[in-house]
């Protein structure tokens, strides 16, 4: 079942697009990989495709446009992207289970 609110779905995108990032630490990559994202090297800067089922919601819009990009795993990434540098950031939200 989706996360997502009732307000959410009407923005919500279910083709959510490759992002290209300028560099990526190991372990972010080996977390997206982990969670069925497919991670490639182009023209000196990595690109990276989101697994079928994934969800992009649009959180705000302004000078930097916010989104929440969730997985089907359940990995949630806050993806910021600067509009004037047209630059992407990508968070990613990790919550780990409690433990017993």
């Amino acid at each position: 079942m989706s996360d997502l609110r009732a307000s959410e779905l009407a923005y919500a995108s279910l083709n959510v697009p490759d992002i290209v990032l300028t560099t990526i630490d190991s372990e972010p990559c080996r977390i997206l990989q982990d969670n069925g994202c497919t991670i490639h090297p182009v023209a000196g800067s990595i690109q990276i495709a989101f697994p079928v089922g994934s969800t992009r919601v649009r959180l705000m819009s302004g000078m930097c446009d916010h989104f929440r990009i969730t997985l089907p795993s359940g990995l949630k990434i806050q993806e910021i992207y600067d509009v004037r540098r047209e630059m992407t950031q990508l968070i990613l939200v990790i919550t780990k289970a409690a433990s017993a």
